[in-house]
């Protein structure tokens, strides 16, 4: 390689110096020789001298030179660039660096190390070339090899990410499970039982201010002479169910003394929103009428065999679905119109009137704003007592008319508070309601049998008061 280097140096060096003589011949060279031409003839003339020198052998170092050296030289320089190597040389025309001719023999073994110095470096660029191809097969089975572990770690990923999210769906199914269990173990209500029953004794204030106010507004009209009709007697049968044949027939006997008609009213409201807080389905027709029976014997099943956390879970449930499916808009206005209703009925027995729509219009214009509190009262106590209770069952409790009065149980409307006369009190038959109370029924461990307390005593109005009449 060092000696292509210095031949290929060494041949453009010459060519740069035959360039630059070429001026030199031209502008110097010639003009000497034309002075010494005429020199020569001008000699001839006079005649030759000895110290003349041969003006041939001065031409011949400049003239003899071929003329075509210069394009020959030129010709070995590109054939230098165009092959990478030294050109090779005719065997009759081939000078040494010096310019002298070279014998075939010796341009027979230049050129055969030529050709073996090329082969040789034909062979190391091969093996150059070689050992690049195996490195680059190596890089590409690296390459590969790599591929493939990329490859497997991606189908690991995607296998995790797929474990990942079937354990995530699982979590959120167990916890789905886990918050539902929660509703039937037994925790802590949100309303402690005071709390429930004073609930309960505020709707009693209300109802007792509604019957007063309405008892004074017709004062001075009962005892009037009753008309017979269809609506006294559908009056009549509609207050018989609910207060009793005694509290009719005394409404009915009224004179002077409008005494039953304020506990009458009482009746018919405690029965009223005692029904209300009660049933599944509110604004019950008769179709309802059968499907709250048929619930309550269910879950009264419940609470027989199931314990006490499963059964007040679905009274909840099933309470808060019923209402919710017969839920309207005017679910107020109804319970509204069913008091005003039954409060006409009493009136009219009372002989406070003979038209039920005037005696209704004039109840409405007096208490319907009572009327409207009375029904939120009865929305709150429901949400209460069925729905958010459900570690024990709260009951509202009322009398049967026509029952035992039993001071342990109940109150009586007229009774004194300084004075204890339950002696004379003892198989009084009861007339109605006129105050709601409370117990709380909560099974016992083992579920042999309910415990229950009382926590407030309805009050009802006895049939003593009938010899006030």
């Amino acid at each position: 390689m060092l000696e292509h280097i210095i031949r290929t140096a060494w041949l453009w060096i010459t060519l740069a110096v035959s360039w630059l003589c070429a001026p030199l011949k031209r502008y110097l060279v010639a003009p000497v020789l034309s002075v010494l031409r005429a020199i020569r003839r001008r000699n001839t003339r006079g005649g030759p001298t000895q110290d003349t020198p041969k003006s041939r052998d001065v031409e011949a170092q400049w003239d003899e030179t071929p003329r075509h050296e210069n394009d020959i030289k030129i010709n070995r320089a590109k054939e230098v660039e165009e092959t990478g190597g030294p050109a090779l040389l005719d065997e009759t025309e081939v000078t040494d660096e010096k310019g002298d001719r070279k014998s075939p023999e010796e341009t027979k073994i230049e050129k055969q190390a030529l050709e073996e110095e090329q082969r040789r470096g034909l062979l190391a660029n091969d093996a150059i070339i070689q050992g690049l191809t195996r490195d680059l097969r190596a890089a590409k089975d690296a390459n590969s090899e790599q591929l493939r572990q990329i490859q497997g770690l991606e189908a690991k990923l995607k296998d995790r990410e797929k474990a990942h999210a079937d354990l995530q769906s699982l979590y959120r199914q167990k916890t789905s499970d886990l918050r539902a269990a929660e509703q039937f173990l037994t925790k802590a209500d949100p309303y402690s039982g005071s709390e429930i029953t004073r609930l309960i004794k505020d709707l009693n204030t209300l109802i007792y201010q509604v019957a007063a106010t309405i008892e004074d507004t017709f004062n001075s009209e009962f005892g009037q002479p009753r008309e017979g009709g269809d609506g006294l007697r559908a009056a009549e049968e509609s207050l018989s169910t609910i207060l009793g044949v005694n509290m009719v027939g005394g409404l009915k006997s009224l004179r002077d003394d409008p005494v039953l008609v304020q506990p009458a009213i009482q009746g018919v409201l405690t029965w009223e929103a005692s029904g209300a807080i009660n049933a599944w389905f509110p604004n019950y027709t008769m179709e309802r009428w059968e499907v709250n029976r048929v619930l309550s014997d269910l879950y009264e099943s419940l609470r027989r065999d199931e314990p006490q956390p499963v059964a007040g879970r679905w009274r909840s449930l099933t309470h808060r679905h019923a209402r919710s499916i017969a839920e309207s808009s005017d679910a107020e206005e109804t319970f509204v119109l069913n008091i005003l209703h039954r409060i006409a009925d009493v009136v009219v027995l009372a002989g406070g009137g003979h038209s039920q729509t005037q005696i209704k219009d004039r109840i409405e214009e007096e208490v319907r704003g009572d009327l409207s509190r009375i029904a939120q009262s009865v929305v709150q106590i429901h949400l209460v007592i069925k729905q958010e209770t459900t570690s024990s069952d709260m009951e509202l409790v009322s009398e049967t008319p026509g029952s035992t009065f039993v001071s342990a149980r109940m109150d009586d409307m007229e009774a004194d508070p300084n004075q204890s006369d339950e002696g004379a009190k003892v198989e009084t038959p009861i007339l109605c309601t006129t105050r709601l109370g409370l117990r709380r029924i909560q099974r016992s461990v083992g579920g042999v049998e309910d415990e229950t307390r009382l926590l407030l005593k309805p009050e009802v109005a006895l049939e003593s008061l009938m010899g006030i009449v």
